[in-house]
């Protein structure tokens, strides 16, 4: 006996939005991406509803990470006072090698000529070697070979312990508290600044910069509000370093450094010193997976993958498995839909470290089907029967069964991308007649 039947039902969905800001939001903080083996980077900022714009940049280090190794200017070989060569973060980045810099000690004198003598003021030490000697009122920040990480107020006298170490101006947050907030002088107030912070229990160290003095694009932050940030990132202890013109932020991208923020100046100022680290590449990951969509004939689709990992990210959609030309961003839409394009996606992700696919995505057409066909009277070894199913391709429908007419359970829910469609069904025992119906879910 056969029954063959159209029911259409609506679709109830409930949509859970992560790392979603209303449209009033003053200030947002962006998940953090992944970007390298133990480092993961993210951007803020502040809008018009705070008292200034800012635009904030950060990596956060794993500091358990055993392919993490920090990295900061070495010493030029002669004597003090000029202890290093000036460079911009760029070219510290690409002279060196490291993952990610920023610009750390104060310094003099300040020129735009590359390769100039430079006087760090604070302490200095770069891979185990002391660079410049502890200066009183320049707290510092230290990490050991095996990234144990400190901030020091006074001089220890001997740092043979210690494998890098960069200098600041303030200690701007202390035990979770976001210090100087009722200082007023104008280096307390808004500038561009460069910061670097670490965790309670001190498993991450955090990099950031805010840029500055560029109206409409970023105002600066205050001392306090640099702390604020740190601590909104994830810190519970950090330490300002140069700012202002001197802020930069770079990242090395398929061999050469790009900059990230937009330096105050205008271009990059050549700093005495910067603070870097290597890190090992990382394989794509997929944090946000393109999701199904419904839509009917001649109309658009867009689907959309959100991944982590080294960059540059290489995208290529796929339809049922085959490549698509031309699509390889991270963003596919299909428009004046014709029923041939519907049917499954996926993008597959590859860069210098690896390569993954995402899981599929069904674009399923929303226009009506005409009937569909169901023939059951082919019965197998053991009861089994065979349940044959002609329909409309593009459609989702649901194989349902029946042994009074009235109740009814759902065998399978299924995706038509041919025009026949198969199951084997197994009928209870005690079910003395069985009934079949299709529904198509709109």
């Amino acid at each position: 006996m056969k029954i063959y039947r159209i029911h259409h039902f609506c679709r109830v969905a409930f949509l859970l939005f992560l790392g979603h800001f209303p449209t009033d939001a003053a200030i947002i903080t962006n998940a953090w991406v992944p970007v390298f083996k133990g480092v993961d980077y993210t951007t803020g900022q502040a809008d018009a509803n705070e008292p200034r714009l800012q635009k904030v940049f950060a990596f956060r280090v794993d500091l358990l990470e055993p392919t993490v190794q920090f990295f900061s200017t070495p010493s030029n070989g002669t004597n003090e006072p000029m202890e290093t060569d000036g460079q911009t973060t760029t070219t510290f980045v690409n002279t060196y090698g490291v993952s990610v810099g920023i610009n750390a000690n104060f310094f003099s004198p300040v020129t735009t000529i590359p390769n100039d003598p430079r006087d760090l003021s604070g302490l200095a030490i770069s891979q185990g070697n002391l660079v410049s000697t502890y200066d009183s009122g320049y707290p510092a920040l230290l990490l050991t070979r095996s990234n144990k990480v400190s901030i020091i107020n006074g001089d220890l006298g001997d740092y043979s312990a210690y494998w890098t170490a960069v200098a600041g101006s303030d200690r701007i947050l202390i035990n979770g508290v976001a210090q100087l907030s009722t200082c007023t002088n104008s280096f307390c107030l808004e500038n561009p600044r460069s910061a670097v912070g670490y965790s309670l229990d001190k498993r991450y160290l955090y990099l950031m910069l805010i840029d500055g003095r560029q109206p409409g694009w970023s105002d600066g932050a205050t001392l306090y509000e640099t702390g604020q940030w740190l601590l909104r990132l994830g810190a519970w202890n950090g330490l300002n370093l140069d700012g202002g013109g001197s802020s930069a932020l770079a990242k090395m991208e398929s061999g050469s450094a790009i900059l990230l923020n937009k330096p105050s100046g205008g271009t990059q100022r050549v700093d005495g010193n910067h603070l870097g680290f290597f890190a090992a590449p990382l394989a794509p990951v997929i944090l946000a997976q393109p999701q199904t969509a419904n839509q009917g004939l001649a109309g658009n689709a867009t689907f959309t993958v959100t991944a982590g990992g080294t960059t540059p990210l290489r995208y290529q959609w796929r339809y049922n498995g085959t490549n698509i030309s031309s699509a390889t961003s991270s963003t596919f839409t299909r428009s004046n839909l014709q029923l041939s394009q519907f049917g499954y996606y996926s993008v597959y992700l590859t860069n210098t470290a690896g390569s993954v696919t995402s899981s599929l995505a069904a674009l399923i057409c929303t226009n009506p089907p005409s009937a569909p066909s169901i023939d059951s009277r082919l019965v197998l070894a053991n009861g089994t029967r065979q349940v044959l199913i002609a329909a409309d391709p593009g459609r989702m429908y649901s194989l349902q069964v029946s042994s009074n007419l009235v109740q009814w359970l759902t065998l399978t829910n299924y995706f038509n991308q041919q025009t026949n469609f198969q199951m084997l069904d197994v009928p209870p025992v005690n079910w003395p007649q069985r009934f079949y119906r299709v529904r198509w879910s709109e």
